[in-house]
């Protein structure tokens, strides 16, 4: 010390300044360690799940100063999705709970409840399931604010940087498993824990913050819960540590984390997806209840995901008919998907149950006429019948046996000619008599008589 004193006051700058350069190498080496260490961590989790779809890289050192070192790079085209046909990719708002389909809660606490660790791995007992994570505005709410979903693996697999979270279906997360701790996902992998993360932090929600510190991202994209004392931000809400009212929740995926397949449904707490049964469809993913078959149609067997419309011929009057009915005899239907048949018109009929259209009525001989076909009888031939004297019938034929009508009066000089049975006869000119007799009692029914004048 004694000698450092005696040196010139530049020698002293030279001896500080190679003195700081000192520190900045050891604190160098300490963080290349450290990233190195954590890089193992980040590769030997791909190793012990066998995470063959994804790319473990490492970060190239150039990208140090915006990356951490242990990020994992997912190529666009090998991202990790629960299933193709879900809609649970990504990171969702407003989403009714009802739709989850069947799960069982792991975690439903107001935001000011203290998480510890041990309750957040006691959702992730089985690595492959799929867990959903999420905020609600209280207790009675029926929608989440905001939620992700992945693997219980993924979700809840331990990050050791402050500054990027990791990917997984559509979201980044992270489970800070530092001194101190946090959990929670967003929609880019820039993250701000401080140690839960302060990213965006005071752009919205409840209006606390002045909105000016760095923002990556969309706060309402953004979940982030203090571990072992309260909750931080649901969306663009934050400043929730000591607030009763909101809630933090996991919820576990029945059925291995699967969301309930079509042609099946998963009421709440059960551990496997039911087919739907006779008489119902499930025809979307996620179902609590199945749906009662539409009138109209039927659902023969279990697990349909759309009902079948009624064929021809046949009817479907009700909700939830396993079988259709088929037509009654007198009626017909003629396209599919009735709830109503259609009587058979006048004239025609139908013998048999099912039918989709009717049979005409037969005709009968002359002078015969078929009664009582209609409805399901095709009916019987019968005669004409007779009329009074000075009537005929008229109309008899088909299906109708006509009525009796008064002969035809005819004019003086003429009789009536043919008149009965199924003919209205004619008027015919009174004959004329020979020489030396002369015509009596023409008119009416009679010709008259030539008899000889007196």
């Amino acid at each position: 010390p004694h000698l450092r004193s005696s040196l010139p006051s530049k020698t002293k700058m030279v001896w500080k300044l190679i003195a700081a350069l000192g520190l900045v190498f050891m604190h160098a080496v300490r963080h290349s360690q450290a990233s190195q260490q954590d890089s193992v961590v980040d590769i030997r989790y791909c190793i012990e799940h066998k995470l063959n779809t994804i790319t473990c890289k490492i970060d190239s050192p150039q990208n140090v100063s915006t990356r951490s070192r242990h990020s994992i790079q997912v190529p666009l085209n090998q991202k990790r999705v629960l299933d193709a046909s879900s809609v649970w990719f990504g990171i969702h708002h407003d989403v009714p709970i009802s739709s989850l389909g069947s799960f069982k809660v792991c975690i439903d606490r107001p935001y000011s409840y203290p998480l510890s660790p041990a309750q957040l791995l006691a959702c992730a007992t089985n690595p492959d399931q799929m867990v959903v994570v999420g905020a609600k505005s209280s207790a009675s709410a029926s929608t989440l604010s905001v939620m992700a979903v992945a693997r219980a693996a993924d979700a809840f697999r331990p990050t050791y940087s402050r500054t990027v979270a990791y990917y997984a279906n559509g979201a980044y997360w992270y489970n800070l498993n530092t001194s101190s701790k946090s959990f929670g996902f967003s929609d880019v992998s820039a993250v701000n824990l401080q140690p839960s993360d302060a990213m965006c932090s005071g752009y919205g929600g409840n209006g606390q913050g002045a909105g000016t510190g760095p923002c990556q991202g969309s706060c309402e994209n953004k979940l982030s819960w203090h571990v072992g004392y309260g909750g931080w931000r649901a969306g663009c809400t934050d400043f929730l540590n000591e607030n009763t009212v909101w809630r933090k929740v996991v919820y576990i995926l029945v059925s291995g984390g699967s969301f309930c397949p079509l042609g099946s449904y998963c009421p709440s707490g059960s551990d496997s997806a039911l087919p739907c049964p006779v008489g119902t469809y499930c025809d979307e993913s996620g179902l609590t209840a199945p749906k009662p078959c539409d009138r109209g149609a039927y659902c023969p067997t279990t697990g349909m995901t759309s009902p079948t419309p009624c064929p021809a011929g046949s009817i479907c009057p009700d909700t939830g008919m396993s079988a259709p009915m088929p037509c009654s005899p007198g009626s017909f239907c003629p396209t599919i998907g009735l709830t109503t048949s259609t009587p058979c018109a006048a004239g025609t009929y139908s013998p048999s149950a099912g039918a989709s259209s009717c049979h005409q009525c037969r005709s009968c001989s002359a002078g015969r006429f078929r009664a009582r076909c209609g409805g399901r009888y095709s009916g019987t031939c019968f005669k004409c019948g007779g009329c009074s004297a000075g009537n005929f019938r008229a109309g008899c034929s088909g299906l109708s046996s006509g009525d009796c009508f008064k002969c035809t009066s005819c004019p003086a000089g003429k009789y009536q000619s043919g008149c009965g049975g199924g003919s209205p006869g004619a008027c015919v000119q009174c004959r004329s008599c020979p020489a030396g007799k002369a015509l009596q009692g023409c008119g009416g029914a009679s010709s008259g008589t030539c008899i000889v004048e007196p």
